[in-house]
């Protein structure tokens, strides 16, 4: 009598040869996903910082405008929250920044899948819900102003932007 069967053998060399594979995938350098496929299968697994390697999230950045035409500093939008300890179990503030992120995202990707004129983007869902956006991640302690935003990739230090706003009042 054997401890190990013939069928339990190729079992679990089978299983070991599958997660080889996964590791071995993992591991390899591919080119940037950006695509409907990605941006969807991104919530079931928020969490996990493997999408931000496999993809170039967009970003967005504001900047006030004074009321003397004065265009500020371009600025991140959307931060990410300081992760500690305990945010394993409860870590609302990096819920509603993965919800932003996600939001983000498709509003881009469905702003960028057709092209249209300025006064057709200005129009649609999409940008609407990028401006409330921008207008909610605008710090407290600035005075409301007319402010400006712009959506695109950071790639090292230059900024590929695909869309800017016109100032928004």
């Amino acid at each position: 009598m054997t401890l190990i069967s013939t069928h339990q053998l190729y079992t679990v060399g089978g299983m070991s040869l599958f997660l080889a594979l996964i590791a071995f995938l993992a591991m390899l350098r591919t080119r940037p996903m950006r695509g409907a496929f990605s941006a969807l299968l991104r919530p079931f697994v928020s969490s996990w910082r493997f999408f931000d390697q496999v993809t170039e999230l967009p970003v967005m950045q504001i900047r006030e405008v004074s009321a003397d035409g004065t265009l500020g500093e371009w600025r991140n939008a959307i931060l990410a929250p300081r992760v500690r300890s305990w945010n394993l179990l409860y870590h609302p503030h990096g819920n509603v920044f993965h919800a932003k992120q996600t939001l983000l995202q498709q509003s881009f990707i469905e702003l960028t899948a057709e092209k249209r004129p300025t006064q057709l983007v200005e129009e649609t869902s999409a940008f609407q819900l990028l401006r409330h956006l921008a207008e909610t991640s605008r710090s407290d302690d600035i005075p409301p102003a007319a402010f400006q935003f712009r959506v695109g990739y950071e790639l090292g230090d230059v900024f590929e932007d695909h869309l800017i706003s016109p100032v928004i009042q």
